[in-house]
């Protein structure tokens, strides 16, 4: 793992977690595996805090153990599930999209928990959306998340094995991974009412009321799943993608075969999607966008000639047509590379650059030929990419003896080690960014904690209808150059989260493309 990843990990971790699961994190990350005493000794953490941190990551997902030959355990982190932490406002942005607002704030509790019960989440949304639907619909909208695989469950501990282990050994059978447990809703909606009608109510008489009235599924837990959200996004981008170049209708029927092939696929990493027939097309944009045959088959000849290549037909007669995915992250992941090209050296080396990608192999004279650049141009240019290791050359002698003078260089492109490489330039950027952020908060914390109290005066106030020039005179705390200052501050901050947002994309079009060469 490179040093500039192990660094944005450990400031994700630290931003939401705080300095000590931080310090237990980086250690894991640094060491790949580390049993509890070396955490200690490594972190310089008593054992409690340590136990304690490794209790939040391995709730979160992030870490997994397993037991030595000697005894002891040895914990492990996952540094990509650190990282999705980026990702979280698109997972929730993604269930939004599809299920509503329910659904957003189902996903947002589950991705803040780590991991919770289905009668938890209801409940969790049900009182942050405060009345305004019912238990019914967000427990149909949590079954709507399992049965698309968006949610999945968290393994158990494995009920047959050994009880006097120290080491519980988790299963997950695949019958089992998307079950719904029953819960009891008028539970949550009697326990929504108590707190309504009495907010003040002890907290020891309400903790044996929730122990006379336990919900059923306690010991079945829910997680986000990840590679199904990163499915949809990845699928989201190609029907993206196609509008540009066919139209919106276009586009349709590429998400119509997307949506047809998915419920066939067995496995969701396959290069090729699931065959998918012309009637099947048909029937389902018939009802959606009532397209013609005739329309139909002009998008499908249009889509299967382009020159990407995104969709093959696989038969003559009817026609079946699949998605090679591969080709589809190959082009998505090209398109990031050469923006960046692009962007650092110009329109002609952007040129260059994606003849290279064409052509493959290509001489320095059929570069100034085929690119249509004057000779001095090309030459500063490709030895421009060449230095930072953008292209790359390879040597073919004339004769047998290698002499200088008679080989010939060939200049092409790396995709995978430039690939490699814009990952590291991300995560440095990310890492730049949460810094950056960090510093101005710390900066400006006086003037946020004055506004953090006088907003909690103000809306104290205005519970207890206070007269309208009272809350203005405590408004009135916070001074214009002061007002300016919080301006400023939200200014950068907003910025720099559409950075990170910005280039935690980029990271995972590369990712999944580096994914999809495995």
């Amino acid at each position: 793992m490179s040093r500039l990843k192990i660094q944005v990990c450990s400031l994700v971790l630290k931003e939401h977690f705080g300095s000590a699961v931080e310090a237990v994190g980086q250690e894991l990350l640094k060491t790949q595996t580390r049993n509890l005493s070396q955490l200690v000794k490594s972190t310089g953490l008593s054992i409690t805090k340590v136990k304690e941190a490794l209790r939040v990551l391995f709730h979160h997902n992030f870490v997994e153990y397993k037991q030595h030959t000697k005894g002891f355990v040895d914990y492990s982190i996952n540094s990509d599930r650190v990282l999705y932490m980026l990702r979280y406002p698109c997972y929730a942005y993604c269930a939004r999209t599809l299920y509503g607002e329910a659904g957003e704030i189902i996903v947002e509790e589950i991705l803040h928990s780590g991991r919770l019960c289905m009668s938890q989440v209801v409940g969790k949304v049900l009182e942050r959306l405060q009345g305004s639907t019912s238990p019914d619909t967000v427990k149909n909208k949590f079954i709507d998340l399992v049965e698309t695989h968006f949610l999945c469950r968290v393994p158990y501990p494995d009920p047959s094995g050994d009880s006097s282990a120290k080491v519980p050994s988790l299963i997950m059978p695949e019958y089992e991974m998307y079950k719904i447990p029953e819960i009891k809703l008028y539970l949550l909606s009697k326990k929504i009412k108590q707190e309504e009608e009495d907010p003040n109510e002890p907290p020891q008489k309400r903790a044996k009321l929730e122990d006379s009235q336990k919900q059923p599924d306690e010991a079945i837990y829910w997680r986000v799943n990840y590679r199904r959200f990163h499915t949809f996004m990845r699928d989201q981008m190609l029907v993206d993608a196609m509008e540009r170049r066919v139209e919106v209708r276009g586009s349709e029927v590429i998400r119509a075969i997307l949506r047809l092939s998915e419920k066939k696929m067995s496995a969701p990493r396959e290069s090729l999607t699931s065959p998918v027939s012309r009637q099947e097309i048909f029937e389902i944009l018939k009802k959606e966008i009532s397209i013609t045959q005739q329309e139909l088959d002009s998008y499908l000849q249009v889509i299967t000639e382009d020159v990407n290549n995104f969709v093959i037909k696989t038969e003559e007669r009817g026609g079946m047509y699949r998605i090679d995915m591969q080709r589809v992250l190959l082009k998505l992941a090209e398109a990031h590379i050469v923006n960046v090209v692009q962007d650092r050296f110009g329109v002609k080396a952007c040129r260059i650059f994606r003849l290279l990608l064409d052509k493959k192999f290509i001489e320095q004279k059929q570069i100034e030929e085929l690119a249509m650049i004057p000779a001095r141009d090309a030459k500063e240019l490709t030895y421009q990419m060449f230095q930072e290791k953008f292209i790359m050359t390879k040597e073919l002698p004339r004769t047998p003896d290698y002499a200088p003078s008679r080989m010939i260089y060939l200049f092409y492109v790396d995709l995978t080690q430039v690939t490699h490489m814009l990952l590291e330039w991300c995560y440095k950027a990310v890492a730049n960014s949460i810094l950056r952020r960090a510093h101005v908060l710390q900066e400006n914390k006086r003037v946020l904690d004055k506004q953090q109290r006088v907003d909690v005066i103000v809306a104290s106030m205005e519970q207890s209808n206070a007269e309208p020039d009272q809350i203005e005179e405590v408004k009135e705390m916070v001074t214009p150059p002061e007002r300016k200052e919080l301006a400023y501050v939200k200014h950068v901050t907003s910025k720099m989260e559409l950075c990170e947002a910005q280039l935690d994309e980029t990271i995972f079009v590369l990712q999944m493309f580096l994914d999809s060469l495995c």
